[in-house]
């Protein structure tokens, strides 16, 4: 997996800044990367099996690290099933605790939860390892170009020795690498679209 010194260079790859790096700070970029990394939070869709350590209407998942947010719960469950046909509503009573408002999760038994997920790039931060796929990769690093552009024009309008031109310049960069992104999410199932009533949400 790639280190937070591999995304940096794609950065300076992506924004061609071998002529005066300076300017690009690590500071930057890092608050540019993790921009990405919370675009890439909201694309992403993962399951996870968790066994219900106490019986009740209420269940704590948060020994399900790195959850971002829990899209649909499917219960009881068993390997093999058909999710669609297991799915339960709950309702969120904080951060990662479901409370199922018609069955009662019994110790023993799995609850499969569909969710998003923290993703974390090794030595951003004080992240131990990198949890992006290497497939989105160049796409973490399309987003945090765009998000590095739009840092970058919100520093030089405090300084008007700079050219005029240059905000506009790093406007229109942002918006071809929001845009080059977003064609390359297109293949990629988006979160949106649920029917809410099936995850607990109507």
């Amino acid at each position: 997996m790639a280190l937070l010194a591999d995304y940096r260079s794609d950065l300076h790859n992506l924004l061609a800044t071998t002529v005066d790096a300076s300017t690009w700070s690590n500071a930057l970029l890092d608050e540019a990367l993790r921009r990405g990394l919370g675009e890439l939070n909201l694309l992403l869709v993962y399951e996870t099996s968790f066994t219900v350590e106490s019986t009740g209407y209420e269940q704590d998942l948060s020994s399900l690290t790195g959850i971002y947010a829990v899209l649909a719960a499917a219960y009881p469950w068993q390997e093999g099933w058909d999710f669609a046909r297991t799915l339960t509503p709950w309702r969120s009573m904080g951060q990662n605790k479901l409370y199922f408002t018609a069955v009662e999760p019994a110790v023993g038994e799995t609850i499969r939860v569909r969710h998003s997920k923290l993703h974390t790039i090794e030595d951003l931060d004080s992240a131990t390892a990198t949890t992006v796929p290497d497939a989105q990769r160049a796409l973490v690093g399309l987003w945090a170009a765009a998000f590095a552009c739009e840092l970058r024009q919100r520093q030089i309008s405090e300084n008007p020795a700079l050219p005029t031109d240059a905000g506009r310049q790093l406007a229109g960069m942002a918006m071809t690498f929001r845009k080059r992104a977003q064609e390359a999410t297109s293949h990629i199932p988006p979160l949106g679209q649920l029917r809410w009533g099936n995850i607990g949400l109507e």
